[in-house]
């Protein structure tokens, strides 16, 4: 499945039980505008989600559906799926590529087995108490973060990082 739009905000759900060829379940999601109070849940790998911003949204690859929280433990991510049209081996769920062109990332969580790549901006730690950001079961390839225009960037996460705050960046 391609995009709903590339030019336009996206609220709303969008759950994918399947997978395609190559076993991503979501192969490409450009928002220009922002992801806001939406709730992306796939089954299997996402493969690129750009959006200007992303505020109280889910974007989720491979977790329970039963979950309601973050996940917190290794049995809340699911296991791989059946490689696709006799391919093989399955592969467990990943977001290979998540960026922000703009704007904020708050309030909103990040989660799927592993990450390729993720770039976040201007993210307010303090969201009221309730935590947000970005949690895998097994690592974080690469992880920038823009504040203004200074980028710091992380390589290689296999563990937790420290929070801050409420934002987290968790390996379970």
């Amino acid at each position: 499945m391609s995009s709903p739009s590339p030019y336009f905000p996206f609220s709303g759900s969008l759950r994918l039980t399947g997978q395609m060829a190559g076993g991503n379940s979501l192969h490409r999601l450009l928002v220009g505008g922002q992801l806001l109070q939406a709730n992306i849940r796939a089954r299997s790998s996402i493969g690129i989600v750009r959006a200007g911003g992303v505020q109280s949204s889910r974007v989720l690859a491979g977790i329970r559906e039963d979950l309601l929280g973050l996940p917190s433990t290794g049995t809340d991510f699911l296991p791989a799926l059946p490689a696709p049209r006799g391919e093989p081996g399955g592969k467990v769920a990943a977001i290979a590529n998540f960026a922000m062109t703009a704007g904020l990332f708050a309030n909103s969580v990040l989660a799927a087995s592993s990450i390729g790549a993720a770039v976040l901006r201007n993210v307010p730690p303090d969201n009221g108490g309730t935590p947000f950001g970005l949690i895998v079961d097994t690592k974080i390839a690469m992880l920038t973060r823009y504040t203004g225009s200074v980028a710091t960037t992380r390589t290689n996460i296999t563990a937790s990082l420290a929070d801050q705050i409420d934002f987290k960046v968790q390996v379970v």
